[in-house]
């Protein structure tokens, strides 16, 4: 009997990553797909209108006011921050060729923009990254179901562009280390990801090809760094002034706290009424709304510690190339600190997670320690693919994304440090 067991255990620690990573989709599919919309107790099929639509702008409603911004200046000579933008001023330069288009065509170009960056993002670059054919059939999985996801959806009907600049920043960090003669233009690509959002940012902790030489890393940091912070005035220090100011508006005045909104700002704003509402017995820990505060710096801190090890186990095994772990836990970084984080900036997860699945090895382990990782990949496919469908198919207590996030992020360090031991080299 023990032999049995051995060898089905064998057996089961011997399954690739895409067999945990199916099995995880399937029982997101099953709970947040095959159960709200199949076996809900009208018995009836439901019909859930699962992306917010603001009907004052109709479909893409982020994309028109950002035209509108950039006309303010470039047609009208005002600031584009009347209006009530937070983009880096470069952004609405490279939106003013638009303007010159009936929207209903700018539009469909900025669609299809957006789709051929996901490709790129999360089909091309994994494929160029894995070299390995084996391993095509779990990216077509991650790109597949991203292409169909709430995150993407909500993307494209906004008319928004997180996919646009993480596509911009992705490639730059790819060109760095696959092609180093290209690296004028890989930092040239991240410097226009940072200027379309600001949260490209944080990966500049990828552009390091060896860890112990801090003063070239310096320097390459340094050099970034003044080369955005001079790309913010290309309107006048003036507007400069102004874009602090919309920042800091949105960042601490303009939450915009709902259910759609991922972030740990907006999480621990609503926490409390949610849980009362769904667990009534808290109703009476009055402390918990009047101390949201707390609960939000944990979580803060928690994050950035996260994240600090991952960047921690980078700088220990040195290894070249493009870091996935690194990678995915700075991209759960952007999802959850800024204070408006909405559920369509989970469009670019998919990219993030495919990569990360490639990086990890479960080879030179031993059996038991095999079956941990697995289990842990099962359960980060599991919380990565409840975030593909809307708050609408979910049950009250998973009312919000961040938990869900919070969870890939935790695990992501786990294996991080548990594939420390692994000795350099590519772990594809």
């Amino acid at each position: 009997m023990r032999s049995q067991l051995k060898a089905i255990l064998d057996a089961i620690a011997d399954w690739k990553a895409i067999t945990w990573a199916l099995l995880g989709f399937s029982v997101s599919y099953v709970f947040f797909f095959i159960k709200p919309i199949f076996f809900s107790p009208v018995q009836a099929m439901q019909f859930f209108h699962y992306i917010p639509i603001l009907e004052k702008y109709g479909i893409g409603a982020d994309l028109r006011t950002t035209l509108e911004y950039s006309a303010l200046w470039f047609m009208d000579g005002q600031s584009p921050y009347l209006g009530g933008g937070a983009f880096p001023p470069l952004a609405h330069v490279f939106f003013a060729p638009l303007l010159s288009i009936a929207f209903p065509v700018a539009y469909k170009i900025f669609t299809f923009i957006t789709l051929l960056s996901f490709v790129l993002i999360t089909w091309i670059i994994p494929t160029r990254y894995a070299r390995d054919e084996s391993k095509h059939p779990l990216i077509l999985l991650i790109f597949i179901t991203g292409l169909l996801s709430y995150g993407l959806q909500f993307e494209l009907e906004r008319g928004q562009f997180s996919v646009i600049a993480i596509a911009f920043c992705l490639l730059s960090i790819y060109l760095f280390h696959y092609h180093p003669r290209l690296r004028l233009l890989a930092y040239l690509l991240f410097t226009v990801s940072i200027q379309l959002k600001i949260f490209p940012a944080i990966f500049v902790v990828l552009f390091v090809t060896d860890w112990r030489d801090w003063k070239t890393n310096l320097k390459r940091g340094l050099g970034l760094f003044a080369l955005n912070f001079a790309a913010l005035f290309v309107l006048g220090g003036e507007i400069f002034t102004d874009f602090l100011k919309a920042m800091t508006r949105i960042q601490l005045v303009d939450q915009q706290a709902w259910i759609g909104n991922h972030s740990i700002a907006s999480f621990s704003t609503l926490y409390a009424e949610k849980l009362t509402l769904v667990l009534p017995w808290l109703s009476r820990w009055i402390w918990l709304r009047e101390n949201a505060w707390i609960l939000e710096y944990s979580l803060l801190f928690f994050a950035a510690a996260n994240f600090l090890i991952v960047l921690w186990v980078a700088y220990v095994e040195n290894r070249p190339g493009l870091n996935p772990f690194l990678f995915l836990s700075a991209t759960l970084l952007t999802l959850l600190i800024p204070s408006v984080s909405h559920d369509y900036r989970l469009s670019i997860l998919p990219a993030a997670l495919a990569l990360f699945l490639l990086g990890v090895n479960l080879s030179g382990f031993t059996r038991n320690m095999r079956l941990l990782i697995a289990l842990l990949l099962l359960v980060i496919s599991m919380a990565y693919s409840s975030t593909l469908f809307s708050y609408t198919n979910r049950p009250g207590y998973l009312f919000n994304n961040l938990p869900a996030l919070m969870v890939v992020l935790l695990l992501t360090t786990v294996i991080a440090v548990l594939q420390k031991k692994i000795p350099s080299g590519k772990s594809q």
